[in-house]
């Protein structure tokens, strides 16, 4: 075989590759690439950076625990952890607000500033109330308190600080017995509808409507009270004295809490009358409803008080710590000033030394002491300054995280109340939702003010550790002032070196020695400062003490007068009696629940005027003493000038004896005012309570008299119609009284339906008459907002009494309805009542009719 040659063509690309082209795409896809690369980076540093700076923020105020607090007193703080485990929540309507902080610039201190925006409806009305709540309870941190400028405004801080706590207190309280009243009325109304002896929309519709009336009358007290405060505020004597405004307003608020206090026992007083008129339930179903709800809101009332009591105390341990501590804290300034003075005397001593011994004459040693003394006044003029700045930027921080700490704290146990009160329809046993709701509640106190006491702490660290550290750079210069001044000396006075290290020595020996005596004056003023807190807390148990004697004595004597009021009543029956009964258990813990609230306010406030005037007598007698310091023991007019300081002091101590005086003659005077004014109102309510049992008794005798005379009568015919016959059997008497029960019970049939039938039209009818009198009050309420007036017209600069306006005409239209609606509900009533009377007569009369033909 022979090889072919074959002639093959391939196809190729005539493209060659460019290596300046190719390195050209690979730098300009570098170049991009990087770009791309830059920006997205960016993008991730910028959210990497903020949640470090968050978290370096967080860990600046919370992990202080390496430090110790130089404050004694505050340093061994212990915290409670209670901890129990209960179901419980209660409804509450506290919103998250944005808190604006500033710096009060006219007393150059840290103040929050309080700011109320303009709002056109009464739901942002509603939510600006609830911002105030939250920014009192916000900003409350012992924080705001020490860097005040002065310690007189410290202690005022705090004490105001106290007052608005248990004020939040009160309120919380309030809402725990409005809460559990609406609950435990919800659990009693929801087993009729188990029973199917009521209608679920009715029961679900009376409880909106008894909810809605009791807010309606509480927002209509607090929209009037409002307006007082209002008025209040805007007086000039009162605007640069916090704690005399808010002596003023709390007076003005004493008859404003006597109408909040009472606003579930008038609750309760509107629901018995509105269930026995629109529920179809008979007086024994009704009364039982009102027997449980009497016994829970009066096992309520009693925990009530338990806590109101175990409250107060805590926050009078608080108030004694943040005291303590605050006094230690100024006695740093104290102590930096003190040691300024000592450090100017030993120089001096040196100076005059070296102007009598050495080649130092007068003129210079003058000179240079006149310098180092104003070197020293301008060091601790910056120092100053540094702690003002730097105390203030720190303190921004710690109110910031308090609020977010207090914030979630908040809305997790919002959560909790939320998820108890819809269990709320589900319960059988309103005692075991009014236990379970209290103890919730108690635990949520308990963990709120752990967070409060450790928060405390965690500031007094924070304030401490920066008060160190500028002491150590304020120290610092002093030291480098003292070692330029010496060097002048020596050099003035040519000592050697040796003489030189001599008098240096002897400077450092005198500052050592004092500051020496001042920690020996420390830990004295640390013993004595834990001595007053050991007697506080003594004095405060002796006074909690004699209050409950009080308590019980008041309460004895309410019973005595109760009893025989009861025995007085021999119309009542004994279920009658009961009820009254429970309803004075109730009262007398709500009276002793009010009164003691009020007298630990007005205490709170006095003891607020005395720790004023004592921190306005320590500083006057702190200012005396660096007065003779500065004079020195040589000077002439010592003796003088000790004698008119003694003289002023002994004036302000006899002012402050006089006026703790004349504060607690009012205190008592006050109280007694104020018990007796509340038992003037819960005589009027029980005497109101008293009247509708005899009433609705009279009215149940009357009925049952009246059908046993109606079956004496036919019992008394059919025997006579048996005697005039004498041949009746016992057999044929059985079915004569069957038949004449049997006609009874058809008359009765035939009254019901004609009652439901006369029922339904005057249902009707008034219906019809209510839509015409909503429609021409309507129209009088429209032609009187249309109507000019002169608080109209008045252009007013707060928008907060614009809003207090607007709710008070909104509540006057309400009240106006509400008034409408109470006529109509009279008018219904008085014609069922006329119904009734008709019936009945009606009854009688078929009776007769039917005695008549058996004849």
């Amino acid at each position: 075989m022979s090889c072919v040659e074959i002639a093959s063509i391939i196809p190729t690309s005539s493209w060659r590759l460019d290596a300046l082209e190719v390195s050209l795409a690979v730098i300009f896809g570098v170049i991009i690439g990087v770009i791309l690369a830059i920006i997205i980076s960016r993008c991730f540093v910028k959210e990497i950076a903020k949640d470090r700076i968050q978290k370096h923020q967080d860990d600046t105020v919370v992990k202080n625990a390496a430090y110790e607090v130089e404050v004694a007193g505050y340093a061994d703080m212990t915290y409670r952890k209670t901890k129990t485990s209960t179901v419980n929540e209660k409804s509450s309507r506290q919103k998250l607000i944005k808190q604006d902080d500033g710096y009060d610039e006219e007393d150059g201190e840290y103040r929050r500033k309080k700011r109320r925006d303009e709002s056109d409806d009464d739901d942002d009305g509603e939510e600006e109330d609830e911002e105030e709540l939250m920014k009192e309870k916000l900003a409350s941190g012992i924080v705001i308190a020490l860097t005040m400028p002065s310690s007189e405004k410290t202690m005022v801080e705090l004490s105001l600080q106290d007052f608005q706590a248990t004020k939040s207190m009160e309120r919380e309280l309030l809402e725990e017995r409005e809460s559990v009243f609406v609950h435990i009325l919800q659990i009693l109304l929801g087993r009729f509808v188990t029973a199917e002896r009521m209608d679920e929309k009715f029961a679900a519709d009376f409880i909106d409507r008894t909810s809605q009336e009791l807010s309606d009358a509480k927002d209509s007290l607090e929209a009037s009270q409002l307006m007082v405060e209002q008025d209040l505020k805007n007086r000039s004597d009162l605007m640069k004295d916090p704690l005399a405004l808010e002596e003023v307003l709390e007076n003005s608020r004493l008859d404003y809490i006597r109408k909040m206090d009472g606003l579930v026992q008038d609750a309760q007083i509107k629901v018995k009358d509105k269930l026995s008129r629109e529920a179809g339930l008979s007086s024994e179903e009704v009364e039982a409803i009102m027997k449980k709800l009497l016994e829970n809101m009066a096992a309520a009332e009693r925990m009530i008080g338990q806590e109101q009591n175990r409250q107060a105390t805590i926050l009078n341990e608080r108030l004694s710590k943040r005291q303590a501590l605050s006094e230690q804290y100024a006695q740093v300034t104290s102590r930096e000033s003190k040691g300024n003075q000592t450090r100017n005397k030993s120089l001096n001593e040196i100076a005059k030394y070296l102007a009598e011994e050495r080649e130092l004459n007068q003129s210079q040693a003058k000179s240079i002491i006149k310098q180092y003394q104003a070197d020293v006044e301008k060091i601790q003029e910056n120092h100053k300054a540094a702690v003002s700045k730097q105390s203030q930027e720190l303190a921004e921080k710690l109110q910031q995280h308090r609020e977010r700490k207090l914030r979630a704290l908040e809305k997790k146990q919002e959560e909790k109340r939320e998820k108890l009160a819809a269990k709320a329809p589900q319960v059988v046993n309103p005692t075991d939702f009014v236990e379970a709701h209290h103890d919730l509640l108690e635990q949520q106190r308990n963990e709120k003010n752990d967070l409060i006491d450790e928060l405390d702490y965690h500031e007094a660290e924070e304030l401490s550790l920066l008060r160190k550290t500028l002491e150590e750079e304020r120290g610092n210069e002093l030291a480098e002032k003292d070692k330029s001044v010496f060097e002048e000396l020596a050099e003035k006075a040519q000592l050697n070196e040796k003489e030189a290290n001599r008098i240096v020595k002897k400077h450092q020996a005198n500052v050592t020695a004092y500051e020496e005596q001042l920690d020996q004056e420390k830990k004295r003023q640390n013993m004595l400062l834990q001595e007053k807190i050991e007697l506080r807390k003594a004095s405060w148990e002796e006074e909690q003490r004699r209050a409950a004697a009080e308590q019980q004595q008041l309460a004895e004597q309410q019973e005595r007068t109760i009893t025989k009021l009861i025995d007085t009543q021999s119309t009542l029956d004994e279920e009658s009696k009961r009820q009254i009964m429970l309803q004075h258990e109730q009262n007398v813990s709500a009276l002793n629940n009010h009164l003691q609230m009020t007298k630990l306010k007005q205490q709170k406030l006095l003891e607020a005027k005395l720790a004023k005037r004592r921190a306005r007598y320590e500083s006057i007698k702190a200012e005396h003493s660096q007065e003779r310091l500065a004079r020195g023991e040589d000077d002439e007019e010592e003796g003088e000038l000790t004698t008119k300081q003694a003289e002023e002091l002994a004036v302000e101590e006899q002012s402050m004896r006089e006026e703790q005086q004349a504060a607690i003659l009012a205190l008592r005077k006050q109280l007694a005012h104020e018990t007796e004014e509340v038992l003037k109102e819960q005589d009027a309510k029980m005497g109101i309570l008293i009247g509708k049992l005899q009433a609705g008794q009279a009215r149940r005798q009357g009925v049952i008299k009246k059908l046993d005379r109606a079956v004496k009568d036919l019992q008394d015919q059919l025997v006579d119609s048996i005697a005039d016959t004498n041949v009746v059997s016992e057999r044929k008497t059985e079915r004569i009284m069957a038949a004449h029960m049997q006609e009874i019970e058809d008359i009765e049939e035939k009254l019901r339906q004609a009652r439901a039938h006369q029922e339904d039209q005057l249902q009707h009818k008034m219906e019809t008459i209510k839509l015409m009198r909503e429609k021409t009050l309507a129209e009088e309420l429209k032609k009187e907002a249309n109507k000019p007036s002169n608080d109209r017209r008045r252009e007013t600069s707060s928008g907060a009494l614009q809003l207090m306006t607007k709710i008070l005409e909104s509540n006057r239209q309400k009240q106006a309805l509400r008034q409408l609606e109470q006529e109509m509900k009279v008018e219904t009533m008085k014609q069922k009542e006329e119904l009734n009377d008709q019936l009945e007569d009606a009854l009688e009369q078929e009776l007769k009719v039917s005695s008549i033909k058996e004849e």
